[in-house]
């Protein structure tokens, strides 16, 4: 797990330490007990907020997770072959905190890309990881899936109001042309109404 950074002598000096990356794997191997090197994204969140700083996001960290782009893998275990979607590699959390710790301390970083998609990415050094997704791209995905949901609400809620709307209509055409004047009805029996005549004159 543990990698060399060729800018440790730099991050001792702008205040993130050996001790500070050793107490991000022991937390680490807290959400990660089988040293798979992967934890779910939905547990980053956690991860971030319970580390001591400097490396730390306190809750709510959402958005800005978000905003860091972090990668988001498939994968594949190579003893059982078990495929594992929404997961994060540790050096990959590790070196975007990182980032974001030079950030804040006023270090230009780069901005995450305007991109159309994710394109699948491997590497031989890791295996069964394939990049899928990121922080940000997801986000984008659920925004989407959000206003798809929202959008067939309103469609389906206005067809079952028209619908409603037109048997009504119908309904009540059909009661209209049957009701009859109640006075040529009679246990089905017409009634001739008869008018008195008139008295005559004297």
């Amino acid at each position: 797990i543990l990698e060399n950074y060729s800018q440790a002598s730099e991050d001792v000096a702008d205040g993130i330490t050996d001790e500070d990356y050793d107490l991000f794997y022991e937390i680490w191997s807290e959400f990660d007990p089988d040293g798979t090197q992967y934890v779910d994204y939905k547990s980053v969140s956690e991860f971030v907020d319970v580390l001591e700083p400097p490396l730390q996001i306190p809750r709510p960290n959402k958005f800005k997770l978000v905003h860091m782009d972090i990668p988001i893998v498939r994968w594949t275990d190579p003893k059982t072959g078990e495929v594992h979607e929404n997961k994060v590699f540790c050096s990959d959390i590790l070196d975007s905190l990182t980032q974001d710790f030079f950030a804040r301390k006023g270090n230009a970083i780069e901005e995450p890309l305007q991109i159309s998609e994710i394109k699948v990415t491997t590497f031989a050094d890791r295996p069964g990881y394939e990049r899928t997704s990121s922080s940000l791209w997801k986000q984008r995905e659920e925004y989407c899936a959000s206003m798809i949901q929202q959008a067939w609400r309103e469609h389906h809620q206005g067809t079952v109001t028209k619908g409603t709307t037109a048997r009504n209509v119908v309904t009540g055409s059909k009661k209209n042309s049957k009701s009859e004047d109640p006075r040529t009805q009679s246990n089905g029996k017409h009634i001739i109404e008869v008018q008195p005549s008139p008295s005559p004159t004297n």
